[in-house]
């Protein structure tokens, strides 16, 4: 009869969780190295694209908020431009020369709430402080 009582005593082995690969492919260790050269190199054609048309679309975007007609500020311009006492007619045609819509309920209804004028008279308008 064989006797190992000479060898040392065996220890079960714990099982090693398999890897846990990505449906990508990729370890999860690997994926952060890929997700920050990916951002590396939006990061660079960026850069380049606004070296490249920086100046082009900086011009295009102050054309384009010269022409844009709905902030407040230009609002605002529409009423300095009309004289003190203005009729329909008179906005009718500063909005026509602007390019904007002839309809100037909407507009006339804001400045109202908003103070700016006060009415004075059918279709005759006042400014109440000169914007």
């Amino acid at each position: 009869m064989l006797e190992f009582s000479h060898l040392p005593e065996v220890v079960p082995i714990e099982p090693v969780a398999p890897r846990t690969a990505l449906p990508c492919g990729f370890e999860p260790r690997e994926l952060s190295g890929v997700a920050e050269f990916g951002e590396w190199v939006a990061e660079y054609v960026f850069r380049q694209q606004m070296t490249l048309f920086g100046e082009q679309f900086e011009q295009s975007a102050r054309e384009t908020a010269e022409k844009t007609d709905t902030s407040k500020g230009r609002v605002r311009n529409l009423l300095k431009d009309l004289p003190q006492k203005f009729t329909n007619a008179d906005l009718i045609g500063l909005r026509r020369k602007n390019g904007q819509s002839t309809r100037i309920d909407v507009v006339l209804s804001r400045w109202l709430k908003a103070g700016y004028i006060k009415k004075d008279g059918e279709k005759m308008w006042v400014k109440v402080v000169n914007s």
